[in-house]
């Protein structure tokens, strides 16, 4: 059993606008993106057991010197787009093929990650 701090929230992943994912994705002044850290092997590793398990379209951009830099995830009229960031967040982009605009989430740390995968992709 997960035990909360009292500073913790219970929420793993909330809607977001754009602005506020731009505020945690970070500028340097040059680039948009700044706060993008890259995915750890154990992070992967879970990550590709979930999918692959469940038969889901997915892939790693990878970049040599930067590590794992975003995960793309196709399932069918959805893409998703996620990306770390720094801070322990998780940034999730769904952009569907048949709509015009995307839906933005924050998943406060790894576990919502894996929560938001679960009930909106998975389903």
């Amino acid at each position: 059993m997960k035990y909360l701090k009292t500073y913790e929230s219970s929420k793993y992943y909330q809607s977001i606008d754009r602005t506020e994912r731009q505020n945690l994705m970070g500028a340097d002044g040059i680039r948009l993106g700044s706060n993008k850290v890259p995915f750890t092997s154990e992070e992967r590793s879970v990550l590709v057991e979930i999918l692959f398990n469940n038969c889901i379209d997915y892939k790693f951009d990878e970049k040599i010197l930067s590590g794992t830099r975003h995960l793309t995830i196709r399932k069918s009229d959805d893409i998703w787009f996620i990306e770390k960031v720094k801070d322990e967040w998780f940034l999730a982009t769904n952009q569907r093929t048949k709509e015009l605009f995307s839906k933005n989430y924050k998943c406060d740390q790894f576990d919502g990650l894996i929560r938001l995968i679960e009930e909106l992709i998975i389903k």
